[in-house]
């Protein structure tokens, strides 16, 4: 009998589509560019795709397609906006891929009066192409046009923030499988977003939450400045902010995957820039004169930058409004020019982008930190950071709690043998340029579940009787040697025979 585990990227977000027919593909390496989309949207955008990469839906918070491509019943009218800067976000339900939620903002031009409000889509409906069976639920109005959703610090639930307009108050809602909790935690943190005389611009800029899930950015786009602030995913609390200010139009943001830098867009007229911060950089002014301009765009027909997204492959696309092109940030983790800031890394074919990328829970596109292989009491569990070109050294703490010596290790992997069951939280100190930034991963350590299963006997009881060969692990998949996937198999002749359980 052989056990095989196997480790499962996530891939909701492996499907985008946003602008004017314009679509990736992150199944492939490099995306395959799509021109297939129902979609055609100024601004706002969200699509999700299952655990195993097969498109769900996508929206521009007002209608929603299936992945036919064709609108999902009852899926018109929904109270977002193609002009808001985020119209949609959407979050599955805990441990429930039936159903998800579509949270939807207005926009400036309608004085967000709609505010921010949630529909459910039930993907066994359908066909199993899904159908919205409720609709416009409201949650805060007014909202901002800034919406958000991150994993909670349990990873078993959600938040998800938004921002209330004419007011310095973030609201952050609790979501697990009870539900939306309509009782927000509010935090009063940072501006007023409120109009600038009949301008409500400070509306509009994207909110984004950083990878490990402590800091939180947005942007106040004719307020002329981008925020960051401290987030606590266990409380939900929004706190110790601190602003980049003297921007026109303060768009688009999106954090590095190590969390260490933060990336904004700003444009003026027909002029574009985007800039790095380094947020270890030490003290608040420390950080906010780290600024290094990336790119700066003054010609009009290269199209001006708007919106930055970090895709399943840990690169950050950044759209330029008017442009069948996305630009790249291929090394993101990098400081400076080292990034690979790459002007027209992609062809869009005949897509357009215009001023959005798909809104995504951070957690769909950030990879772990670190894997491990093996979680069998007694076995050899192997860590190891993926991407570690960039990291100049590493120390493990294979146990939080402990202080032994041996529970410790240096270097981009290692190993560990752990001699008792139960949890343990690891730890990862990675060192850049002189910079330490600190994961940590949780895992389980278990006795292996090993299949029950009937020995053959003798030759010729094989020969002369039928034989059931049975195995079993709880919540085992099955496959044996010609591809058959029950738990049991009849033999009636002489053969070798194998099985392959896989557990979770």
């Amino acid at each position: 009998m052989i056990i095989s585990f196997q480790l499962k990227a996530q891939k909701e977000s492996n499907y985008w589509y946003f602008g004017y027919h314009a679509g990736l593909n992150f199944n492939t390496s490099p995306p395959t560019v799509l021109t297939d989309g129902a979609i055609y949207t100024d601004e706002g955008c969200a699509s999700i795709s299952s655990h195993s990469g097969k498109l769900q839906f996508y929206t521009d918070g007002i209608t929603v397609w299936n992945r036919k491509h064709n609108v999902m019943p009852n899926g018109i009218g929904l109270d977002g906006n193609a002009s808001s800067t985020q119209s949609g976000v959407i979050v599955p339900f805990p441990d429930n891929p039936r159903y998800y939620y579509i949270f939807t903002t207005d926009c400036q031009e309608h004085h967000l009066i709609y505010g921010l409000r949630y529909s459910i889509v039930d993907m066994e409906a359908n066909g199993g192409l899904g159908d919205i069976i409720s609709k416009n639920n409201l949650l805060l109005t007014p909202a901002c046009e800034k919406v958000t959703a991150i994993k909670h610090g349990t990873k078993r639930a959600y938040w998800l923030i938004a921002h209330k307009w004419n007011s310095d108050s973030f609201f952050t809602f609790y979501i697990d499988n009870n539900g939306v909790n309509i009782k927000s935690v509010i935090s009063e943190a940072g501006t007023i977003m409120e109009p600038n005389g009949s301008d409500w611009g400070p509306a509009a800029g994207y909110l984004k939450a950083s990878p490990n899930g402590n800091k939180i950015a947005l942007g106040n786009n004719t307020g002329g400045l981008f925020e960051v602030f401290d987030f606590n995913d266990t409380t939900g609390v929004i706190s110790n902010g601190f602003s980049f200010t003297n921007y026109a139009n303060a768009y688009g943001l999106e954090f590095s995957p190590n969390g260490r830098f933060l990336y904004a867009s700003s444009e003026y007229g027909f002029e574009s820039t985007i800039k790095q911060y380094d947020l270890f950089a030490g003290s608040t002014n420390d950080i906010i004169y780290s600024g290094i301009t990336l790119q700066h765009y003054t010609d009009p027909k290269q199209g001006t930058n708007a919106e930055l997204q970090l895709g399943p492959d840990s690169q950050i696309y950044v759209t330029r409004l008017g442009i069948s092109m996305l630009d790249i940030i291929k090394r993101p983790n990098l400081q400076g020019i080292d990034c690979q800031y790459t002007i027209n890394g992609l062809s869009l074919n005949t897509g357009i982008c215009r001023l959005g990328l798909p809104n995504l829970i951070k957690s769909y596109v950030i990879p772990e930190p670190f894997y491990y292989d093996d979680t069998c009491l007694n076995g050899i569990t192997h860590f190891y950071i993926p991407d570690s070109g960039y990291i100049d050294s590493a120390w493990w703490n294979f146990d939080i709690l402990s202080h032994n010596k041996s529970d410790s290790a240096t270097g981009l992997s290692s190993n560990h043998q752990y001699t008792k069951p139960g949890i343990y939280t690891v730890r990862v100190t990675e060192f850049v340029g002189g910079v330490k930034v600190n994961f940590s991963r949780t895992l389980n350590i278990t006795s292996p579940s090993i299949p029950q299963y009937n020995f053959f006997g003798h030759d010729s009881l094989i020969c002369d009787s039928t034989t059931v060969l049975k195995a079993y692990a709880q919540n085992g998949i099955y496959k044996w040697q010609d591809g058959s996937t029950d738990s049991f198999y009849v033999v009636s002749r002489p053969g070798l025979y194998k099985v392959i359980i896989t557990t979770p």
